[in-house]
């Protein structure tokens, strides 16, 4: 499991995963328990299972979908490249330098949700 990086990186991580378990991104929200991004938004509901976000490819392909559904703004296509990039920093942890980052770290954004949230759990 990727541990937070200690300093200030880990201390705004947490204060901007405090900020978006009250508040979500826009019409998305983070649902812990199974994990996922689910948007809601009037009589629509649709969820990114977060397991299935394992590389930069498995994002973007999710980002374009939600780009092309007829439903979605452009806020809520920005929205979730928000989401996506609180939770895991995304640049960072899985396409710096427009290399694949994800496989050679065995880094999961399951993984990061779970230390997040647990973190979160021992502030309140």
């Amino acid at each position: 499991m990727v541990e937070l990086q200690s300093g200030n990186y880990r201390e705004q991580a947490l204060a901007d995963w405090k900020h978006r378990m009250m508040n979500g991104w826009g019409s998305w929200y983070l649902d812990t328990e199974n994990p996922a991004l689910v948007f809601q938004f009037e009589n629509i509901e649709y969820d990114i299972p977060l397991e299935k976000c394992n590389t930069s490819a498995q994002i973007l392909d999710w980002v374009y979908q939600i780009y092309n559904k007829s439903w979605a703004k452009p806020n809520d296509v920005y929205n979730l490249l928000r989401a996506f990039n609180d939770i895991a920093d995304v640049q960072h942890f899985f396409c710096s330098f427009g290399i694949e980052r994800a496989k050679g770290n065995n880094f999961k954004m399951v993984d990061r949700v779970k230390i997040l949230y647990e973190e979160f759990l021992k502030e309140v």
